[in-house]
């Protein structure tokens, strides 16, 4: 996988939004961080499947999620290993496996995290969190 590079943004990036609008866009993080970001499989399908709940049709859902990302990444035997060994130390925060699915990958790839949660930042897991808003 190749580690995109930015003057924003020295580092691959990793991110998990979560989606509270309805529609797609306007987005309320910067959409300049996210071209040059991957997501994990896991989140990519937790996106769409937002979409689609909302009413947008299951294609144009995906192809928004790719629309916004360099990449999405397959979900391997390393990250769900790393996801299962995160839930000790991340339940207490309330993340779901897409969260650690998101974690993990950042992980095994040494990159930072973008998110909207707040939550994240009191994570000690080894993964530098940064909070777009």
């Amino acid at each position: 996988l190749r580690r995109p590079s930015s003057p924003e943004m020295p580092d691959s990036t990793l991110y998990w939004l979560p989606f509270t609008p309805p529609q797609w866009f306007p987005f309320t993080p910067p959409l300049t961080l996210m071209p040059i970001g991957v997501i994990s499989a896991v989140n990519a399908a937790e996106v769409q499947a937002h979409q689609v709940r909302k009413g947008a049709d299951p294609k144009v859902a995906w192809e928004n999620v790719l629309a916004s990302v360099q990449a999405v990444v397959p979900f391997d035997g390393d990250q769900a290993e790393i996801a299962g060994m995160l839930i000790r130390k991340t339940e207490v925060y309330g993340l779901s496996l897409g969260d650690r699915a998101c974690l993990a990958l950042a992980m095994t790839m040494g990159v930072p995290v973008y998110t909207a949660d707040r939550a994240w930042s009191e994570l000690e897991v080894g993964v530098e969190v940064r909070l777009v808003r």
